[in-house]
């Protein structure tokens, strides 16, 4: 698809309506994550459950109504807003600066506030930056914001706080993956699917560099050292004990990243502005 709304179909309203139905009943579950693809893709909807679907399929079968595209349109997609090429780039929000306070007063530094009310000012502006920078239609209303903030305290679930604030962050930093990763590994939340439970597929011609499928927690350097840096290039190889390898911490990277025993469900909430289930898991409001 290309970066605009020209031929990129969304068609959420409907697939959840087709999987709510009472015959049907299924969780808006994804597929099961593969090293290059999608191993067990989802049951594909039949083209005429869904109304949009069937207009184009009505005009071309052969495109809209095989199984490939209504399994591709029944699956999670990044919403097309995301990908504009008007979206800007941020360095660094308010929301993360409150996060970052959040933590910071629930590791007892002299901050003033209170953890809880840095971890809802960071929610709320996150979720405000996505409505004023991102979404053009469908935006978070203020009810919604507190419905979730309300379900989602900084203690929610059990969870530490730290985990909740840094999942919190994880999600924030959508759009700056870098940033994500970094304090992921800063951090060591949010408790993700653990990597080593991927699907592999040798037998299928795939060449795999590194057998080691645990979380990457650096880049390795980029070729031009050894051109313009080789000295320095080889003694920091040394010192990782003569390999470039990505899977070693670098020095603020203290712990193993949280990593989940077994994959966790989705589960919902009622908003109190209409009523609508709303789907959320342990990543935060999705839907």
């Amino acid at each position: 698809m290309k970066p605009d709304k020209e031929g990129n179909l969304d068609l959420t309203d409907e697939v959840l309506a087709y999987f709510a139905k009472p015959d049907i009943q299924r969780d808006e579950i994804p597929c099961n994550p593969g090293a290059a693809w999608y191993d067990n893709w989802v049951e594909a909807v039949p083209a005429d459950e869904l109304p949009t679907l069937a207009r184009l399929a009505a005009m071309d079968p052969n495109t809209y109504d095989n199984a490939d595209c209504r399994a591709r349109l029944a699956r999670p997609w990044l919403n097309i807003d995301f990908e504009m090429a008007t979206c800007p780039g941020m360095l660094m929000s308010y929301a993360e600066v409150e996060f970052l306070l959040a933590e910071a007063k629930d590791k007892g530094w002299n901050v003033p506030g209170t953890t809880a009310n840095h971890y809802e000012n960071g929610v709320r502006a996150a979720m405000k930056m996505l409505n004023e920078y991102y979404l053009t239609s469908d935006k978070i209303t203020d009810t919604e914001i507190t419905d979730f903030i309300n379900a989602n305290p900084v203690n929610a679930r059990g969870l530490s706080a730290k985990e909740n604030i840094n999942t919190q962050a994880w999600i924030l930093h959508m759009m700056n993956p870098a940033e994500g990763w970094a304090n992921m590994r800063r951090s060591d939340y949010p408790t993700i699917l653990d990597r080593t439970r991927l699907k592999s597929f040798p037998g299928d011609g795939f060449v795999y560099n590194d057998p080691d499928m645990s979380m990457p927690t650096r880049l390795k350097y980029p070729d031009n050292e050894r051109q313009y840096n080789l000295a320095n290039l080889q003694e920091a190889i040394t010192r990782m004990g003569g390999e470039d390898n990505w899977h070693k911490k670098l020095w603020w990277d203290k712990y193993d990243i949280k990593v989940q025993s077994t994959y966790s469900q989705p589960y919902y909430y009622q908003t109190e502005e209409s009523g609508a289930r709303k789907l959320m898991d342990n990543y935060g409001y999705i839907n």
